[in-house]
């Protein structure tokens, strides 16, 4: 956080405290006027305190935005652009990405994979079957699964199985981005207890 936002933030909490000691002062009183008036300031500095800790907006209490839930406009226009894609059976949609996973593999390494890891064949038997040593077995299905590792990796990320979002409780994750005044997590900005 910036040095100037630390500086006015820690004036908004001075000013909560101060806004919270004179709603105790006007319920001592019994100035329920005053107290409406204050439940509100407080109100609206729990909301800038919070706003200005995050960075994001706090979520409001109330309206169409409880019900909302944030998509990607990119994601929202490839869903109604492209047309419906036809309908496949799991077997078949499950053998595609078997394919396209062993699309990255050298013949050889293809070969192998498929023999020790598809149908459980030893190294023994699948160097017999290609007419190779064992160890050339071993090596070409260790690449390919290093490979095969690296393409899911990717292809995860491509479709954005891996986004990176911060939600508002990683941005307390780090022990430097305290509240001033007290406020260690989102959402413990709790108004006082009212009669």
């Amino acid at each position: 956080m910036r040095e100037d936002m630390r500086d006015l933030l820690d004036e908004y909490c001075k000013s909560l405290a101060t806004v919270r000691k004179l709603i105790r002062q006007a319920r001592a009183n019994g100035r329920e006027a005053d107290q409406k008036l204050l439940y509100g300031m407080e109100q609206d500095l729990q909301w800038t305190i919070e706003y200005m800790v995050t960075g994001f907006p706090p979520p409001q209490r109330t309206g169409p935005y409880r019900r909302t839930i944030p998509v990607d406009p990119q994601k929202v226009l490839v869903w109604f652009s492209s047309p419906p894609p036809s309908p496949l059976l799991p077997v078949e949609q499950a053998r595609r990405k078997i394919l396209a996973a062993l699309d990255v593999l050298s013949p050889q390494e293809k070969e192998a994979y498929l023999m020790v890891v598809g149908e459980g064949l030893s190294y023994k038997e699948a160097a017999e079957i290609m007419g190779v040593k064992r160890a050339t077995i071993q090596s070409y299905v260790e690449r390919a699964k290093v490979k095969v590792a690296r393409r899911r990796a990717i292809q995860q990320i491509h479709k954005g199985e891996r986004e990176i979002s911060a939600t508002r409780e990683e941005v307390f994750r780090d022990g430097d981005q305290d509240c001033p005044c007290g406020v260690d997590k989102p959402g413990s900005l709790q108004p006082e207890e009212r009669p």
